[in-house]
Order: structure tokens, then C-alpha cells, then sequence
């Protein structure tokens, strides 16, 4: 289903992009609009399926292990939790039968976790230097099995095409703004200028709030999945439960949130929020962890 899921966000993108070219080109007569989108489009998908995780790895600014492991410079981090970070892996991955992700680490205090990747072979997991800290073995194997759930349970693949997607939908709703600006200056009074105005405004408005959706639509259900799950590759759920507990007493936002990968990571990467009404949690990337806590504890 997750596979049948990606390919149509990739066929939706693509149709999308290519009605957005065809109804530039019947106002304005220019064919290279089409001909630029669909160059764009078999581009876009062609990134979204195999470079999406080093797209996320980059945006969140992590760095593969070994640069730490080798380090030896004094840094801001201990390498004993680099090295139990990279055994619970490897534990975790052999007694389920999983090849061992590449491991990433973000220097940053807060903490959170997200596992990216196009299949089991070429999958990867990234925390945070504050998990690490903060996180006893136990409740660091709980994260890592919900991550390593997210790689067999095939929701990174589909999870790492929503962030081009979203970048996607960022950069149509920026474009829609420019040509509304740019009819306006250049003719007020068209027909030609109010259709461009009137597309302009409503792509604006509605690229953004589609963006939320499909996140919203594809990370939540996920994570109580992957929790249930996870709780199973580690034959214990106290261990996440505990560290969920932890992620929900820590308001700290990462240094590089961003809105095209909140949807990835364990918790939401710009910080818990106190306000859970219904239309916020409609659009929330995350269902709230008291939420996943309880859902945990009636499972055990």
C-alpha cells in the first residue's frame, strides 16, 4: 500500500505540474512552457525516488557516523553514546533479520530521531547528539526500534517523496505570487492579468494547505504503527514509552526545523505544542504523544 501510495503522489506531481504548464501555455501561446515542465517533472520524480533521503539528510544537517567515531578532536558530544547508539542498531537490526542502515548524527540539543531511505537496503537513521544525552539504553532502543519500524513497515520511502513534494507545492505557491505581482505591473486592466490574479491567489492560498494534508494524511497514522511495531522488534514498549514521555517534557524546536521534513522525525521537530484543537490536529504532522503513550500502555 505505501508503494502504491508513493507512486501516486510521483503521478500526482507529475500531472500537476504538467496542467500548471498546459494552462500557462493557452494564456499566454508559449510552448516551451510544456515542454520545461515535462523536463521538470520526469526530473522531480527521477530526485524524489532516489536522492529524497540525501535531500533530507542534508536539509536536517546531518553527518554520517564516522566523522564522529573518528574525531578526534574535544567536541560537544560523548562517543561512549555514538557507540551504544551504533551496537543497539546492529543488535536490533540481526535479531530482525534487517540489514544495518547507515547511522547519521545531527549535532543539536534537542532531541529526535527520523529514518529515511527507498527500501532496506538503502535506508538510514539520524538522532540528535540531545538524544543520545538524554536517552538511558533502554529508552534509546525504543527510538531506534519505532525508526528501524519505519524502514520494514516500507514508510520511509513514501515519507522521504512527501519532502519533495512539499517543496514542491512551497515553491508553486511562491510562483503563483510572483505572477500575480508580475500582471499586475506589467497590465492592471487585461482579462488576461485578472485570470493570472485570480490562479495566482488560489494556488497561493491552496499549495500550502495541500502540502499539510499529505503530510498530515501520510506521517500520523504511521507513527502509532510504527510505535506498535517497534515495541515488537524491541520485545519491550517501556523503553519507548518512557523516551516518548521524556520528547513530550522537552518544548526545545531543532536548530534546522523545517517544514518539508517535520513530517519524518519521532516527534515534531518545531516543538510540542499546548493547543490541540481539532482543526490543529487535522493538519498536525504528528498525532499528540500523550496520544501514542496511551495507545502504547492499553497494548501492553
Amino acid at each position: 500500500m505505501n508503494t502504491l501510495k508513493t507512486y501516486f503522489i510521483l503521478a500526482f506531481l507529475f500531472a500537476a505540474i504538467i496542467l500548471l504548464s498546459l494552462l500557462i501555455v493557452g494564456l499566454t501561446g508559449n510552448i516551451n512552457y510544456l515542454w520545461g515542465a515535462i523536463i521538470i517533472s520526469v526530473t522531480m520524480n527521477f530526485v524524489s525516488y532516489f536522492y529524497s533521503d540525501k535531500i533530507a539528510l542534508s536539509m536536517s544537517g546531518a553527518k554520517p557516523i564516522e566523522e564522529y567515531l573518528n574525531n578526534k578532536e574535544d567536541r560537544n558530544y560523548n562517543k561512549e553514546y555514538i557507540h551504544i547508539y551504533k551496537n543497539i542498531v546492529k543488535d536490533l537490526s540481526d535479531k530482525n533479520n534487517m540489514p544495518e542502515p547507515s547511522l547519521y548524527i545531527i549535532e543539536d540539543p534537542s532531541p529526535n530521531a527520523f529514518a529515511t531511505g527507498r527500501n532496506q537496503d538503502h535506508a538510514a537513521i539520524a538522532v540528535t547528539t540531545g538524544l543520545l544525552s538524554m536517552m538511558s539504553n533502554e529508552e534509546l532502543a525504543g527510538v531506534l526500534a519505532h525508526e528501524l519500524s519505519h524502514i520494514k513497515n516500507k514508510d520511509i520511502l513514501i515519507m522521504s517523496v512527501v519532502i519533495v513534494a512539499v517543496s514542491i507545492f512551497s515553491l508553486f505557491s511562491q510562483t503563483a505570487m510572483h505572477l500575480s505581482v508580475g500582471s499586475n505591473r506589467e497590465d492592471r486592466g487585461s482579462a488576461y492579468s485578472g485570470v493570472i490574479n485570480i490562479l495566482s491567489i488560489v494556488a497561493a492560498i491552496l499549495m500550502p494547505i495541500a502540502s499539510m494534508i499529505i503530510q498530515a494524511s501520510i506521517s500520523q497514522k504511521r507513527e502509532y504503527i510504527a510505535d506498535a511495531s517497534g515495541s515488537i522488534l524491541a520485545d519491550n514498549s517501556n523503553g519507548l514509552i518512557s523516551a516518548l514521555k521524556k520528547l513530550a517534557s522537552v518544548n526545545m524546536p531543532l536548530e534546522k526545523a523545517n517544514a518539508a521534513t517535520a513530517h519524518m522525525y519521532i516527534s515534531n521537530p518545531f516543538g510540542n505544542s499546548d493547543s490541540q484543537g481539532f482543526l490543529q490536529k487535522l493538519f498536525m504532522t504528528h498525532p499528540p504523544i500523550e496520544e501514542r503513550i496511551a495507545a502504547l500502555e492499553s497494548a501492553k
